[in-house]
């Protein structure tokens, strides 16, 4: 029930007139401001920094080419802390040796690709564990719950 003492029938995820003109209200601000190639500009930048972020993660991990769906969640992951977030623009567009804080953010990006698990602000996130690169790394380890073969591979000893 409403205040009002009427029942709502309006669903959970749909959106009222009120939020809706607040949502255009927003997005005419913004292009007043900005105008069209200010909003359209801000995300060629995420998307530059992007292809700049895979670029980075590429020559850290030493493995070509990543996965760009995974990269775009650790990517994110990063964005969602400001500090982070500065520290990645920072680092990106400068060649000079890192910070000790760019540094630990270097460790952090390897971290995310090897094990899959990301930070996402305080909590930590499997995004991927077979795609881990911990894998390729141990040639003779897999994945738990992954089979190599048919039922006894195992006991076969290696060529």
């Amino acid at each position: 029930m409403v205040g009002n003492g009427h029942m709502n029938t309006r669903a959970d995820n749909r959106i009222s007139r009120r939020q809706f003109v607040l949502g255009c209200g927003a997005i005419n601000t913004a292009l007043a401001v900005f105008g069209l190639a200010g909003v359209v500009g801000a995300f060629e930048h995420t998307d530059q920094t992007f292809e700049k972020y895979m670029a980075l993660a590429e020559k850290l991990t030493g493995s070509q080419p990543l996965d760009t769906d995974l990269g775009r969640q650790y990517f994110e992951h990063i964005r969602q802390n400001p500090k982070d977030a500065a520290l990645l623009e920072k680092l990106l567009e400068n060649d000079t040796t890192p910070s000790a804080d760019e540094k630990l953010l270097k460790q952090s990006i390897l971290r995310q690709w090897y094990t899959g698990i990301s930070k996402s602000g305080q909590d930590e996130q499997v995004v991927a564990f077979e795609q881990a690169l911990m894998w390729n790394s141990l040639g003779f380890e897999q994945p738990i719950g992954t089979c190599r073969g048919d039922t006894g591979y195992w006991s076969i000893e290696p060529a």
